[in-house]
C-alpha cells in the first residue's frame, strides 16, 4: 500500500489539462491508494478518515493526490451525471456530435481566416510525398485501430496485463490518437500557414494530451491491468514495427485513395496522388 505526503495542495494529476486549479489550506491526513474507489461510469470517490470522509473527484485521475483539512475537493462531475442519465452509449453518441460540431466550427473559422505567407512550398515535392507518406500511415493506424483497442470506450480489459502485444500494438498502444497526429502533421507540411499551424496544431495537441489523459484515467480504472500494458507497449508510434500491421496497408492503400480523391472533391484542394492527375 503507497502512502502520498503532506503538503498544502491537493494535486491531481491532469485536472490541469481539464482548466481547474485547486488550492489548498490546512493539514493533510495520509491518503493511500485505499482511498481511491472509481467506478464504472468514470467517478472516482475519495474517501478518507476523519473530517474529509466522502470527498469526491469525479472524471479526473487521481494518481498523485492529497485530501486536506476544510478542502473543498471537488472536480466537476458533468460527464459521470451524464453517463448515469444517459447511459455510456448515449453519453458517446452526444459527445461524438458535440465534437464533430466543434471541429466543423474549426474547419468553417479556418475557411474565413484570411490567407498568410507560408514558411515554404508545401506544394513541392519533397514536403507534399512526405504528407502523403504520413496520411497513408495515418490510415493504417486508423484501422487498425478499430479492432481489438483495449482503449476504446466500454472495452473490457480485465486480463490485460496477461496479454502479449502484436499487430498495431507492437507500434503503439495508441492507434487511433497517433493517426489524429501524423494527420495534422501531413497538413502542416504541405500547407505552413498560421491557420493551418492553429488548426492542425490543435489536433496534435488534443491527441497527445487525450493519449496521456487516458493513460492516467485507465491507470487508475484498471490498476495493474493497464499499468502492465502500458510497460509492454510504448506511447509514441515505432517505426520499426510498422511491418505488424500486416494487411492493414492493403486495406489502407483504397481507403486513402477515396479520402484524397474526397479531399479534392469537396475542400476543391488536391491531395496524394491527386496533385499530379490535376497537374497532367
Amino acid at each position: 500500500m503507497s502512502t502520498v505526503s503532506c503538503n498544502h495542495w491537493l494535486t491531481i494529476s491532469h485536472v490541469f489539462a481539464k482548466g481547474i486549479a485547486i488550492r489548498e489550506k490546512g493539514l493533510c491526513p495520509r491518503l493511500t491508494n485505499d482511498h481511491v474507489k472509481p467506478s464504472h461510469d468514470g467517478a472516482i470517490t475519495i474517501s478518507t478518515e476523519g473530517p474529509n470522509r466522502g470527498y469526491s473527484n469525479r472524471d479526473a485521475h487521481l494518481g498523485h493526490g492529497r485530501i486536506c483539512r476544510n478542502t473543498p475537493a471537488y472536480v466537476p462531475n458533468w460527464r459521470a451525471g451524464m453517463v448515469r442519465q444517459f447511459g455510456q452509449g448515449g453519453f458517446l453518441v452526444i459527445y461524438s456530435l458535440v465534437s464533430i460540431v466543434a471541429f466543423s466550427a474549426a474547419v468553417i473559422a479556418f475557411g474565413k481566416a484570411p490567407a498568410t505567407p507560408q514558411l515554404w512550398d508545401g506544394q513541392s515535392v519533397v514536403p507534399w510525398t512526405l504528407a502523403s507518406l504520413l496520411t497513408l500511415v495515418a490510415s493504417a493506424l486508423f484501422l487498425a485501430s478499430i479492432a481489438g483497442n483495449p482503449a476504446l470506450p466500454g472495452t473490457d480489459v480485465s486480463g490485460l496485463s496477461t496479454r502479449i502485444p502484436n499487430g498495431v500494438f507492437k507500434v503503439t498502444r495508441h492507434p487511433m490518437m497517433s493517426a489524429f497526429t501524423l494527420w495534422g502533421l501531413a497538413h502542416i507540411l504541405v500547407a505552413p500557414s498560421a491557420r493551418t499551424a492553429i488548426l492542425a496544431g490543435g489536433v496534435i495537441a488534443l491527441a497527445v494530451i487525450g493519449s496521456r489523459g487516458q493513460d492516467a484515467k485507465k491507470a487508475v480504472l484498471h490498476g495493474a491491468d493497464w499499468k502492465v500494458w502500458m510497460k509492454r507497449t510504448s506511447f509514441l508510434p515505432d517505426p520499426a514495427a510498422f511491418g505488424h500491421l500486416g494487411l492493414y496497408w492493403v486495406a489502407a492503400v483504397p481507403v486513402w485513395i477515396l479520402l484524397t480523391w474526397l479531399h479534392l472533391k469537396i475542400a476543391l484542394i488536391p491531395a496524394g496522388l491527386w496533385v499530379w492527375f490535376e497537374q497532367y
